[in-house]
This record gives C-alpha cells, structure tokens and sequence, in this order.
C-alpha cells in the first residue's frame, strides 16, 4: 500500500510540474525579434524585451490576438498565450521585422 501510495503522489507531482507554464523570452535588437519563431504552449508567457535604440511593436498580422503597442527601448512587453494555433506577428513600425508564435 505504501508503493502504490507514493507511487501515485510521485505520479501528481510530476504531471504538475509538467503542467505549470514557461515564460518564453524574445530579444528585439538590431531591428530583429530573436529568436523569429516561437514555441509555446497554452498558458505559456511570451516576453517581449526590447533591447534596440528604437521603439517597437509585437503586433499580431490578424491585427486582434495581440498588440504590444510602443515598447520603448529597454521596456518589456508580455502576454499569455490562450489558444493553440500559429500566430504571425510584425513590427508595425517597421513592418519587416516579422515573426511567428506556434502555440502547440
């Protein structure tokens, strides 16, 4: 009985560790998002940092899942990802910076 006791609370503990979210940390420098392609999973919180001499944006494509505004330089933005789904996302100061969220 005390095998499978512990065996059982050893089995709850690690699904929960398993289970708490990840902060997953964007660089923008160099008029860059870096890493540009993101994995996260539900729950997950994506920090943005920008650490450039100009402000930025992470703005989602679809112009609704997310929007940063202004990050100005060496400010932070950060939001929760909800849903599983691949979201683009841009400057939308300088639209060439791109990047993606694969949220699985």
């Amino acid at each position: 009985m005390l095998k499978t006791g512990l065996a059982a609370v050893c089995g709850f503990l690690l699904t929960v560790s398993a289970s708490q979210a990840a902060t997953v940390k964007v660089i923008i420098n160099n008029y860059m998002f870096m890493p540009d392609r993101i994995v996260a999973h539900p729950g997950d919180v994506i920090l943005f940092s920008n650490q450039d001499t100009d402000p930025h944006t992470a703005t989602s494509l679809d112009g609704k899942s997310f929007d940063s505004n202004t990050i100005d330089p060496g400010s932070s933005w950060s939001f929760t990802v909800k849903a599983v789904g691949t979201y683009k996302f841009h400057c939308a100061i300088h639209p060439d910076m791109l990047g993606e969220i694969d949220v699985q």
